[in-house]
């Protein structure tokens, strides 16, 4: 004979654990029926049972059942939930995130998602979650393009300043004025009108 045992704070199964129920001290038993008014027994006792022939069971769970919880697909669980095994989905691997800080969260087994948890990831932290989707906020998004364009010009005020040393190192006065130019118009790039939402950047 079979237990099938689960998780007391989860609900997940476990584990099965073959038992003879002839060993089993009637003092652990409950006598119950199933759905189709056949008696079945659980357990009782969450400590560790000694049988009578000596052996033990560890740390058997208050509930465990003789019936089986099934077989779940991919992406699925066996939980013991309202007195019966039931399927339902894995939320932990879907992955969810808090609506409120865009951190992930795990659902744990037994339990479903919340109205402040979505399967959809934050794109980025100048993003709110409004009305079932994440939407950006004007203020952030304007800060968030700002630094990326900030980041960019100063990389490519790097590439410049080393072109505009080795125009001038080697006498090209021409080239020298043009990458003078093209260097001060990336310094003045935040004074375009546009700036950050629409930039021209300059070439030389």
């Amino acid at each position: 004979m079979k237990y099938y045992m689960y998780d007391q704070e989860s609900k997940q199964f476990t584990q099965a654990v073959e038992v003879d129920i002839n060993t089993i001290p009637s003092q652990y038993q409950e006598r119950r029926f199933n759905s189709d008014n056949e008696p079945y027994f659980v357990l009782k006792q969450i400590k560790a049972i000694t049988l009578s022939d000596g052996s033990v069971i560890p740390q058997v769970p208050n509930g465990t059942h003789l019936e089986a919880p099934g077989v779940p697909e991919e992406g699925f669980i066996r939980v013991f939930l309202d007195g019966q095994w039931q399927v339902i989905p894995d939320y932990r691997k879907a992955g969810y995130f808090n609506t409120d800080t865009g951190q992930e969260v795990i659902i744990l087994p037994g339990h479903k998602p919340t109205d402040k948890q979505t399967n959809i990831p934050r794109p980025a932290a100048s993003y709110k979650w409004v009305a079932g989707e994440w939407v950006e906020d004007a203020d952030a998004r304007v800060n968030r393009l700002s630094q990326e364009a900030r980041v960019k010009r100063d990389e490519l005020l790097v590439g410049a300043d080393l072109a505009y040393n080795i125009a001038r190192d080697s006498g090209d006065d021409e080239k020298v004025a043009v990458i003078s130019t093209y260097r001060q118009a990336l310094r003045d790039l935040p004074d375009q009108a546009g700036f950050p939402e629409t930039i021209e950047w300059p070439k030389y």
